[in-house]
């Protein structure tokens, strides 16, 4: 899981900056959508529970690119596609072997 948590680490440093912009443009939609992407993330790192990383990825992430592309301004998508979606992109294979191992050992 060790891998994973590099990960939920630069989702949360790139996660301020994006909030601290979406303060300064008084945008308070695309604030809340931030925040509820963000807040479970610490619990995260280091989580040795693999249904919880697994819900992140196959629930919260997804739902949070829905939110923005839903209900958030050009600047909130311009803002995922820069600063999340790399990460989530070199994410991925180290969360779907993850889900992978785990499921075959199920």
């Amino acid at each position: 899981m060790k891998e994973l948590d590099v990960f939920y680490t630069e989702i949360l440093q790139m996660g301020f900056v994006v909030l601290r912009q979406a303060l300064e443009a008084k945008d308070m939609q695309w604030m809340s959508v931030e925040i509820e992407f963000l807040h479970n993330i610490p619990s995260l790192i280091g989580e040795e529970n693999i249904g919880r990383h697994k819900y992140f990825w196959e629930c919260e992430q997804s739902h949070y690119s829905h939110q923005i592309n839903l209900q958030c301004s050009e600047l909130a998508k311009s803002r995922m596609r820069t600063y999340y979606l790399p990460i989530l992109a070199r994410m991925k294979p180290c969360v779907e072997k993850i889900i992978r191992l785990n499921e075959s050992n199920n």
